[in-house]
């Protein structure tokens, strides 16, 4: 992957804030599991729906993420698109 590609995912996550908890639960068959690795460790996980509902790795409660951040979109666009090359 290229580094701007990389950078469109790390940017949203990094800046991930959340409007509550929520007792929804993450819809997996429409769900996205980003890993993020640095030095060779894991670093962080994301895993989040269409719905915005999603749970990191340091977490066991599930949290509705802000409608402004669009990692989920970002995510699913790169996924398309890395399945088209593969």
């Amino acid at each position: 992957m290229e580094k701007d590609t990389v950078q469109s995912l790390v940017d949203p996550y990094n800046d991930i804030k959340y409007i509550r908890q929520t007792n929804q639960q993450i819809n997996y068959e429409k769900a996205i599991t980003i890993t993020f690795i640095y030095n060779d460790q894991i670093s962080g996980t994301l895993v989040i729906d269409d719905k915005g509902i999603f749970s990191l790795s340091d977490s066991v409660e599930n949290y509705q993420i802000e409608p402004n951040n669009d990692i989920y979109k970002q995510a699913r666009g790169i996924y398309n698109d890395l399945k088209q090359q593969y």
